[in-house]
C-alpha cells in the first residue's frame, strides 16, 4: 500500500516564530485549551481533535502491522524495517499472537522481503525466544527466475546484529530469509533489518 500525497499545504498555517511556539506550548501545558469546552463551537473542535488523535494512533497500529511487514519507521524515513515473525511461512508453522514457532524440528521458516527502492540492507537481527544456533540464512533472490543469486549470510545465530553482505533493493528481487530453529519450543518474534 503506497502512502498518498498530502492533501493540505503543510506550511500554510505553520507557526515558525520561536517565541510564539513557546507561548503556545506553555498555554497547552497549563491546560488553558480545556477552558474552551465551555463554548459549544470550540468544544466541538476539541472533541474532533481528540477523535483525530485516536484515528492517528489507530493508523500507526495498522501501518506497523501492514501485510508486507514494513514498519511505520520506513514510511517516516528511518533506517530500519521490522518483519513480524507472524509473516514467516511454513507448512509446519504454529502462529500465536506476535510470534511463530514450528511443529517439526526439521522444518524451516521462510519470508521474502521485497525491499524499498533506493535502500540497501546492511544488517539483520533475528529476535527469538531461544538461540537459533547456525540457523539464520539470508539470500538475494530473483523472483522472475525463482533462483538464489547470492548468499548474503549463512549459518548465523539469532540474538545479534548480523553484518550481512549488502543487498541493494531492486525491482524483481527480494531478500529471502530462511530460519531453522530446530526446536518446536522456539518462538520467532521477527527480524529487524538495518537500511542505508
Amino acid at each position: 500500500m503506497a502512502l498518498a500525497d498530502r492533501r493540505s499545504d503543510k506550511s500554510r498555517h505553520k507557526i515558525t516564530d520561536a517565541a510564539k511556539l513557546r507561548s503556545i506550548s506553555s498555554s497547552f501545558a497549563e491546560g488553558k485549551h480545556v477552558d474552551l469546552q465551555e463554548f459549544p463551537g470550540e468544544a466541538g473542535l476539541l472533541y474532533q481533535i481528540q477523535q483525530m488523535e485516536e484515528d492517528i494512533d489507530s493508523l500507526r497500529t495498522f501501518v506497523t502491522d501492514d501485510s508486507v511487514g514494513i514498519g511505520i519507521g520506513d514510511i517516516l524515513g528511518t533506517d530500519h524495517a521490522w518483519i513480524p515473525g507472524t509473516h514467516f511461512n511454513s507448512d509446519d508453522a504454529v502462529y500465536t499472537r506476535g510470534a511463530v514457532s514450528l511443529s517439526s524440528t526439521t522444518a524451516r521458516l521462510r519470508y521474502e522481503w521485497p525491499g524499498m527502492q533506493g535502500r540497501t540492507v546492511t544488517h539483520a537481527h533475528v529476535y527469538s525466544s531461544q538461540l537459533i544456533n547456525d540457523g539464520c540464512f539470508f539470500f538475494r533472490y530473483t523472483g522472475p527466475t525463482a533462483t538464489v543469486t547470492t548468499t548474503l549470510a549463512s549459518k548465523q545465530d539469532s540474538g545479534v546484529s548480523l553484518d550481512i553482505t549488502d543487498w541493494e533493493c531492486r525491482i524483481g528481487e527480494t531478500l529471502l530469509i530462511e530460519l531453522y530453529p530446530r526446536s518446536t519450543s522456539t518462538n520467532v518474534y521477527g527480524v529487524l533489518l538495518t537500511l542505508s
